[in-house]
């Protein structure tokens, strides 16, 4: 319950907040992998989705790409999430 709460807040006010307003509900974590003596840091955010009741985890991972997690890997999702191969996937399996 804790890191559901954790993740959900994250969303709501933390740095996944630009996943926040999909129709679906979206309860995940950002990062910043930093690589020694680089400035070519890994960008990620992991979730699952709907919140209340997890179905799908989601992924993104950009690697070497100098940004944090909330700022690049967070708009990805969020348009992945937003794109019709999504929603014709989401759909398909409503129907299951």
């Amino acid at each position: 319950a804790i890191v559901h709460q954790a993740l959900a807040r994250t969303v709501d006010r933390g740095t996944a907040k630009r996943l926040a307003g999909l129709p679906w509900t979206v309860a995940a974590k950002t990062g910043t992998a930093e690589r020694f003596q680089r400035a070519e840091d890994h960008s990620w955010v992991a979730g699952w989705l709907p919140r209340e009741d997890p179905r799908w985890v989601c992924v993104v991972y950009c690697e070497r790409a100098n940004n944090h997690g909330g700022d690049l890997a967070a708009p990805l999702m969020r348009e992945f999430l937003k794109s019709a191969a999504w929603a014709e996937f989401a759909e398909r399996e409503a129907e299951r």
